[in-house]
């Protein structure tokens, strides 16, 4: 198996959250990935997200974005490629 190394577009991949996301809790962490699904309108969204190695969900608040980068998001389209730099949490 192939070691994956950090970019400078992304801290771990997407499979590294599946499989160690309980260590990573509240950790920030920088991933990228092609938009499966965006579900979620006004103040909220959800995105399911996946590269080659896994996939994971990033939940999205306006509080916390604000509502133009929100809405940005709301309106990518399925296969547009994120980034998303965030802390991880546990569902």
């Amino acid at each position: 198996m192939t070691t994956w190394v950090p970019t400078a577009y992304r801290t771990h991949t997407l499979g590294e959250i599946q499989t160690k996301g309980s260590d990573l809790i509240g950790q920030e962490v920088t991933v990228c990935g092609f938009m499966e699904a965006n579900r979620g309108k006004g103040a909220i969204c959800f995105v399911d997200l996946r590269d080659g190695t896994g996939k994971t969900q990033v939940f999205l608040k306006a509080d916390n974005i604000g509502e133009e980068d929100l809405d940005t998001v709301q309106r990518m389209t399925r296969e547009s490629t994120l980034q998303f730099t965030g802390t991880v949490s546990q569902k």
